[in-house]
């Protein structure tokens, strides 16, 4: 069963979660060079959903 990526309704909410899925995925950068991978596609995963958050920004500022 699929995760629902549910996205933030506020600007703010969502700037916070842009943040966060940005470090995690420094962390999996750094953490590949290191041979440290587990689970390598959660790194493209973090950057889908970076992409999500930005668009539902732009969303919101385009409505406003």
């Amino acid at each position: 069963m699929k995760k629902k990526n549910t996205i933030p309704e506020t600007k703010d909410d969502i700037l916070v979660e842009i943040e966060k899925n940005k470090t995690d995925l420094h962390s999996f950068r750094f953490g590949a060079a290191g041979g440290k991978s587990s689970k390598p596609h959660e790194k493209k995963l973090a950057r889908k959903q970076i992409a999500r958050l930005k668009t539902a920004l732009r969303l919101q500022d385009i409505s406003k």
